[in-house]
Parts: C-alpha cells; sequence; structure tokens
C-alpha cells in the first residue's frame, strides 16, 4: 500500500548526511534545515532555526513559526518561551498572500521545475491559512481551489516518485531514486482534500468513501496524517482494519523519531512527547503487550518529574 517508511528513512540519511558536510549559513540553508529538523520530529530545533532564518530575511518561516507556536500552545508551554501564534499567523498572512499574487495560474505548464516546486508551497501556505482562518477570513471554497491546484502542478508526480528506498553497500547508504517528490506538499494537498470531505466542508458534500481514497494518496504520497487520520476514523476495530502492517510500521517508525530526539536533545518536552506515545499505546496490541507499554510511559513520567520536576506533565 505505501513506502512511506522506507521513504522517510531514505530522505532521514540524505538530509542528514548534507547537513553534516554543510552547516547552515544562509537564510535560505537555515529554513531547509529547520524544516528537516521539523520532519524529525525535533521541533524545539526546528523553532530555534527557523527564528534565525526569519533574522537573515526568509518570511516563509513564519508559516512554520505559526504552526509550532500552536502546537507548543497546545503542549501547554509556558508563557513567553515561544512566539505568539496569532502573531506569528499575522506576519505569515501578510508575506504570502502578497507573494502569491506574484503568479500567474493561467500558464502553468510553461513555468520550470523550480518555480513550480516554489508555488506549490506558497499555495499551501495560503491554503491552510484561508482553511483554518489563521489571522485572515477563512474562505474554505478558496483554500480549496489552492490545495487542488497544487495536485494540478505537481501532477507530473505520480506515487512512484514516493517509494524511494535505502540502498546499502561498502561504500556507503544513499537512496534508490530522487527524494524531491518526498520534499514538496502534495500529500499534504490531498490530505486537506480528503478533510473537506470528511467533514462535509464546502464545496464539497460528505463522503466517506472518497475522503478515505484520499487520505491513503495522502498517505502514498508522502503525508504520515493520511493513514494516522484513516486508522483513527477507520480503522476503530483493528481486526477488521485493512492496513494493520502500515499501520503497526508506522507507528514503530514514530516511536523510533520521538526516542531519537529524547537522546539527542533531552528535555522536559521531547521527554513527555515520548511518554504520551507511549501512553496511547500500538495499534493491535494483546494485554501483555499493552502492559509493557504502559509500563514504559509511567517510566518515562518519573523519569521527566524526577529531572524536570515544573514540567506540565504532571
Amino acid at each position: 500500500m505505501s513506502y512511506y517508511t522506507d521513504a522517510e528513512h531514505a530522505v532521514a540519511i540524505i538530509l542528514t548526511r548534507k547537513w553534516e558536510k554543510h552547516r547552515p549559513k544562509t537564510a535560505g540553508e537555515l529554513f531547509q534545515y529547520a524544516l528537516f529538523q521539523m520532519r524529525m520530529k525535533d521541533f524545539e530545533e526546528a523553532e530555534r532555526y527557523f527564528r534565525e532564518a526569519l533574522k537573515r530575511g526568509n518570511k516563509d518561516a513564519w508559516f512554520f513559526l505559526g504552526i509550532l507556536a500552536e502546537r507548543f500552545r497546545e503542549e501547554q508551554k509556558k508563557e513567553g518561551d515561544y512566539l505568539s501564534a496569532d502573531e506569528c499567523w499575522k506576519h505569515a498572512w501578510d508575506y504570502t498572500s502578497n507573494e502569491i499574487a506574484k503568479y500567474s495560474f493561467e500558464k502553468i505548464s510553461d513555468i520550470d521545475d523550480r518555480i513550480r516546486n516554489e508555488l506549490s508551497w506558497k499555495l499551501y501556505q495560503t491554503g491552510y491559512m484561508l482553511r483554518y482562518g489563521k489571522e485572515t477570513a477563512q474562505n474554505c471554497a478558496l483554500a480549496y481551489e489552492y490545495f487542488s491546484k497544487i495536485t494540478e502542478i505537481l501532477a507530473q508526480y505520480d506515487v512512484e516518485d514516493f517509494r524511494v528506498s535505502t540502498v546499502y553497500t561498502i561504500h556507503g547508504s544513499r537512496a534508490d531514486r530522487p527524494i524531491e517528490a518526498c520534499l514538496l506538499p502534495l500529500g499534504e494537498a490531498w490530505y486537506e482534500l480528503a478533510v473537506y470531505y470528511l467533514d462535509g466542508t464546502e464545496p464539497c458534500e460528505k463522503d466517506s468513501k472518497k475522503a478515505r481514497e484520499l487520505l491513503l494518496r495522502a498517505y502514498n504520497c508522502h503525508c504520515e496524517k493520511g493513514l494516522l487520520t484513516d486508522y483513527r476514523v477507520f480503522g476503530k476495530v483493528y481486526d477488521h482494519y485493512e492496513y494493520k502492517d502500515e499501520i503497526r510500521e508506522l507507528s514503530a517508525f514514530r516511536i523510533g523519531r520521538y526516542g531519537r530526539v529524547a537522546e539527542v536533545h533531552p528535555s522536559s518536552a521531547s521527554w513527555t512527547r515520548l511518554y504520551q506515545i507511549y501512553r496511547d499505546g500500538f495499534p493491535g496490541d494483546d494485554p501483555l503487550r499493552g502492559e509493557e507499554f504502559f509500563e514504559k510511559s509511567d517510566t518515562w513520567k518519573r523519569m521527566i518529574l524526577q529531572k524536570y520536576p515544573n514540567s506540565v506533565s504532571k
């Protein structure tokens, strides 16, 4: 069904090596490095480098700082530790809405790949803010057009472009095909379109079959939220879920990522996230395995309270 975890593993290897050889210096490099940290689930590091990119003049960082600020707010971070989400969204909207106006949508087929890829991200950012009313009037219909436009301008990519694997040789490891598609918001666009049908948001009518088709397409196009949402909504009974292997593989992969961050950058935040993911359990676990996960989550909670007594995890 999907090769998400294989592809994401290959992407991580390629980008890790890239940044080990060449530390980010310019505004653009700092921004790309922050995106890398974000996909690795190291949200505090991502926030740090988005801020640095912003200081150097990269205003695209405002959008992702808004995403992170909302995440931190949901996690009940102390007031003043992070930027205000509303402030981030205001700056992001002012910048991105002006940027999107510079593009002409009449001759998409004539533009080069660099502009095409850049435009896809501008459309996603603007569409997201319109869809959820981030410091602008909510306009679901226009957001739908933007998400649909992304699937149109990135139509050159299909599922095969996301089936990237890691090749191991005596000379080192490498991806067996370009990873460019995995770095574009095609999967995110399919996911947002799926949510329209899932919720019955205008201009779409509620259609569970269509929503599910698009959720799985989103996952196949490298958006983990596609499968996670499909399982949450349609996989309530694990034994009857069609994609048991995929959801377990994805869940194990996520635990590994959160575990890595907890080791590389230990903090109350990174430890708490790992505690929460263990607390949530694992799809299809039997009672014994479930008890093991509960014990691990309890161990992490004790560690958090011991080392970070003022943590919000109490």
